[in-house]
């Protein structure tokens, strides 16, 4: 699209020379938090200085310039600068303004059929009225056949001018009805033409002073506006089959005031705005001190002092959807999208992954009441699946929502599918030799014996992965005896300390219980700092 106007179009602006360019957004590259737009437009110009005007819309940061055929000898901007804007609207846009020019003419007829209709339904009230002012005694002096007709007219005024006002009610009603249904959809297209991104004026520019050389000057822009996207999970998990489905959208938003109708649109990974340097390192003093005891609040004062006196390192800005290390990822949208100016969300689907999972149920007795449902493709997806909302399935039931963390292509996917309520878990404690069970226990040895249980409400055999953290030590003065009956299966599950994991195998009806014994031994004079 091209379009070169002069004098006349921008009054107390323009010279003979002044070229208006649209410049139509040509490509995007949408950000987790932002975006990158590319503009361009190509007009014929005789060699000689010239003045090219294009829309700025709002943007996040001055425009990169690229000038091909010319020089650029200075940039500014003028606020308010073009009054008639409709001069710059791209096809979608004129058909949105058709469409509330439409809407109007549609609402101002019904608006005068509604005035119509009320004058009638006044007009009807009145000679109603009329009629039933004739009283009696003014017919008094009349021949009884005159009187006769006089009266039968008077009837037949009356009921012609009650015909006429319930007809101009019903009318009225109507016409009302039809305003009504009129301005909704004045409206809706007045919504329809903000979200192009159309404005009517006036219209901030961007002014480039050229030197052209003569024939064609292609402009290309490249600037930042707000904007970004957000990827979207439906997970939806089918126990028969071991599958877990996994559909794949992305809700992207844009706020440049340009319209994206006709661009091609990629979304990355990357984060223009994140950190792109290292972090400064600072010296780190170590120092001694008097080791004397003090109350809990003094040395939190004294801790927050240090603080104050330690230099103060520089923000550090995570990007939200890239992990460290991680390749930048780019995604090419499957067909044009267009999203609208005014930053309204648009959800488009990228794709739909099955994975072939392992169904299983797993307890933590310690902290709930029911064992979950979980799958876990070992295997994990083809692709990188970036950190994103899921909203979770059993079957056509949906159990939650959640948030996927980055996984990357051909790691293990784990999710868990909500809570098996027919596979409750309890945590009881048994036996404290000591009489304590707060957080510290104050005498030299301490036996705690607790327990936890699983108990199998369904009609089928179930096994559940149960897992418990059991207490270590790491103190030479402090003796850590812990027996349990029967033994886990797995001890420092993923590598986290002390973490054990029973495959409790529960026959329908049944319950399983795993008993714990802890024997604890430490200097007097010292204190224990554990709850069981």
């Amino acid at each position: 699209m091209r379009l070169a106007l002069i004098l006349a179009l921008l009054p107390g602006l323009a010279w003979a020379e002044d070229v208006l360019l649209p410049a139509p957004v040509t490509d995007v590259v949408l950000y987790p938090g932002s975006l990158t737009l590319t503009r361009g437009e190509t007009t014929d110009l005789p060699a000689g200085e010239h003045r090219l005007m294009i829309p700025v819309g709002r943007a996040a940061s001055e425009p990169r310039i690229v000038l091909d055929g010319a020089t650029l000898l200075a940039t500014s901007f003028a606020e308010e600068a073009l009054i008639d804007g409709t001069v710059l609207y791209d096809p979608n846009q004129r058909a949105a303004q058709d469409s509330v020019d439409a809407a109007q003419a549609a609402v101002d007829a019904a608006e005068d059929r509604a005035d119509r209709a009320h004058a009638a339904a006044e007009a009807a009230a009145a000679q109603l009225s009329f009629w039933r002012s004739v009283s009696g005694g003014a017919l008094t002096g009349l021949e009884p056949d005159a009187l006769a007709a006089t009266a039968a007219a008077i009837a037949e005024g009356v009921a012609a001018a009650q015909t006429a006002q319930v007809d101009a009610r019903a009318a009225l009603r109507a016409a009302e009805d039809d305003l009504e249904a009129a301005s909704t959809a004045l409206e809706q297209a007045n919504r329809d033409l903000a979200a192009t991104g159309a404005e009517p004026g006036p219209i901030d520019l961007l002014i480039l002073d050229i030197a052209a050389t003569g024939g064609a000057v292609t402009l290309t822009l490249e600037q930042d506006a707000p904007g970004g996207w957000t990827p979207l999970y439906d997970a939806i998990l089918d126990e028969g089959a071991a599958s877990l489905t996994l559909i794949r959208r992305v809700e992207m938003r844009q706020g440049s005031g340009l319209p994206l109708s006709d661009a091609e649109i990629r979304l990355s990974t990357a984060d223009p705005n994140a950190q792109s340097e290292p972090s400064p390192v600072f010296p780190n003093q170590a120092i001694i001190r008097e080791d004397a005891p003090r109350p809990l609040a003094r040395a939190a004062e004294d801790f927050a002092v240090q603080l104050e006196a330690a230099p103060e390192p520089a923000p550090v800005v995570i990007a939200a959807a890239v992990l460290p290390d991680m390749p930048v990822l780019t995604y090419a949208l499957p067909g044009p999208v267009d999203l609208p100016a005014d930053g309204a969300p648009v959800t488009v689907t990228l794709g739909t992954l099955d994975l072939p999972v392992r169904v299983f149920n797993r307890a933590a007795p310690r902290r709930d009441d029911f064992a979950y449902l979980m799958a876990e493709a070992a295997d994990g997806p083809p692709e990188t699946l970036l950190p994103g909302p899921v909203t979770r399935y059993r079957g056509t039931t949906r159990v939650g929502e959640a948030r996927l963390p980055l996984v990357p292509a051909g790691e293990t996917l784990e999710m868990a599918f909500g809570p098996r309520r027919d596979l409750p878990v309890e945590f009881v404690l048994l036996e404290n030799e000591t009489g304590e069970d707060g957080f510290f226990t104050t005498s030299g040895t301490r036996v705690q014996d607790m327990a936890f249980r699983v108990r199998n409400m369904s009609d089928a055999p179930e096994t559940v992965e149960t897992l418990f953290a059991l207490p270590y030590s790491e103190q030479e003065d402090l003796e850590l005896t812990v027996r349990t009956t029967p033994v886990p299966n797995l001890r420092d599950v993923e590598d986290a300390r002390g973490v054990a994991q029973w495959n409790v195998e529960i026959a329908p009806g049944a319950e399983v219980e795993v008993d714990i014994r802890v024997e604890a031994e430490w200097p007097e004079g010292q204190v224990l700092v554990w709850r069981p």
